[in-house]
């Protein structure tokens, strides 16, 4: 709940993949009202993920393109500060499942259930309450996707923690994100959130 005081957020992070970047990522978020992730290589912007309370699309090399409704339905969650606050927003419906004992203490397990057919399971250090996993599945009529995240080198920035490393897992390909920087309370343009 914290992090609700916080209105804007700008975030800087790697993407690593094989043993090398492959993207930087720079996330500016108006929490509640969009957020804007532009992937850059070499300090040009190949693509830029456009979400808001409304729609999601991509803006690439200049040309507006159409994103898909599991992907929407995913990166929905990032324009919320504290999403599991946000669920009547969200169209979404959480379950404590219980606890689930590991070699590293106890879990508590919670189901997420959007009705865009979106489904989240979230673990949750017992002691901490730091969420230590996700896993992302989304059924449509043609296939099953599923995300597997872990988040690990949880660290302050502007007195809020938050996970430095997200290690994510897609049909056995493993991506790690890690956050070099995060700024709360940042100026941000609300016309970066429109088509243009």
């Amino acid at each position: 709940s914290a992090f609700e005081d916080a209105k804007t957020c700008r975030i800087s992070k790697r993407m690593d993949a094989e043993g090398g970047t492959v993207f930087t990522i720079q996330t500016s978020i108006s929490y509640g009202t969009g957020s804007v992730s532009a992937f850059e290589v070499n300090g040009q912007v190949m693509l830029e993920n456009v979400i808001t309370d409304k729609e999601g699309f991509k803006r690439q090399m200049g040309t507006n393109q159409s994103m898909n409704s599991n992907e929407f339905a995913r990166l929905k969650n990032e324009i919320y500060a504290a999403p599991l606050m946000h669920l009547d927003d969200l169209e979404g419906n959480a379950e404590l499942l219980g606890t689930l004992e590991d070699k590293g203490g106890s879990q508590n397990v919670v189901r997420v259930s959007y009705s865009s057919g979106h489904q989240q399971t979230l673990f949750f250090d017992a002691k901490t309450a730091l969420l230590l996993k996700s896993i992302d599945e989304h059924n449509s009529s043609s296939s099953v996707s599923k995300i597997t995240s872990h988040y690990e080198d949880y660290q302050e920035f502007d007195g809020l923690t938050f996970p430095a490393n997200t290690i994510q897992t897609t049909n056995g390909r493993e991506i790690q994100f890690i956050v070099e920087s995060m700024k709360f309370d940042v100026r941000i343009d609300p016309k970066i959130f429109n088509r243009y």
